[in-house]
């Protein structure tokens, strides 16, 4: 439990183990091969999940513990539904990395989940709709890394 609560309470655990495996999988990927393509997958399934599930977990915790740390006009719902959202965007995402998906599916269900569901998230958060002390700044891009690498990833698979 004390492991759990370190994960919440410091967020940037989660963004520096988002930030090592980002940036080893991008390393792997530049001298693709079948192993390093898997590894690289791999890794960047384990940085989102650790990202994506810190944001769900800290937003069931504000919920929760019944108070949001600076506004009082945030609803429950509304943290949940973000949640769930992360949650259904990470697991999908992990799920169209699996080599056994044909490639050309893959690459279209990547490109809705990328451009439908990722950018509508990603405002609901900029705009501090669900919790003020996790809002990303208008001009702040990395949320791209997450597509972008997961093209990246994917078209390198040996087809």
């Amino acid at each position: 439990m004390n492991l759990l609560n370190t994960f919440i309470f410091y967020p940037h655990i989660s963004n520096w183990i988002a930030c090592l495996t980002f940036f080893a999988a991008f390393v792997l990927t530049l001298a693709p091969n079948a192993k390093r393509v898997k590894s690289a997958a791999v890794l960047y399934c384990f940085g989102l999940l650790a990202r994506l599930i810190y944001l769900a977990v800290y937003n069931f915790s504000v919920v929760t513990s019944g108070s949001n740390g600076s506004s009082a006009d945030v609803h429950p719902t509304m943290a949940i539904v973000c949640s769930v959202w992360a949650l259904v965007y990470a697991t999908a995402a992990v799920w169209l990395l699996w080599p056994s998906i044909p490639q050309a599916r893959a690459l279209f269900l990547g490109k809705l989940l990328h451009l439908v569901i990722l950018p509508p998230l990603v405002l609901w958060l900029s705009i501090g709709l669900v919790n003020h002390s996790i809002t990303l700044l208008p001009y702040d891009l990395t949320w791209l890394v997450y597509a972008l690498l997961w093209f990246r990833i994917r078209e390198a698979y040996p087809r």
